[in-house]
């Protein structure tokens, strides 16, 4: 299975990066007026993941990925910044990637990778 493109230090994100969980709810009402809410789907993470200040190479790279993965839906690997977790089964959220280029060495690339549910 593909990967998320790393920058040429490792990393897969920089900092500030935005997280998250999100999980689907359903609402059961009563003929009482009461209501029962409960987790509908397995928790999924979400992360906001912004680069900064690449070269064009890396900046290329990640765009390229992005590209790809975005008009196919395909899951990839993402590791999890914070804690070094593998997520097998990510998506890009999404119709296109945010990428910026002020310089070839100054370039920035804006992506919300996704887990799976399933």
């Amino acid at each position: 299975m593909p990967e998320f493109p790393g920058l040429k230090t490792g990393a897969v994100a920089q900092y500030p990066l935005g997280r998250g969980l999100r999980t689907g709810t359903t609402v059961v009402e009563f003929l009482d007026g009461g209501e029962q809410r409960f987790a509908s789907q397995r928790i999924r993470r979400r992360w906001v993941v912004r680069m900064e200040q690449l070269d064009e190479g890396e900046a290329l790279r990640v765009a390229a990925f992005a590209e790809q993965y975005l008009n196919t839906l395909e899951p990839f690997r993402f590791t999890d910044p914070w804690n070094g977790a593998v997520s097998e089964r990510c998506v890009l959220e999404g119709d296109e990637a945010a990428v910026r280029a002020v310089s070839r060495m100054e370039c920035g690339v804006a992506l919300v990778v996704t887990e799976e549910v399933g």
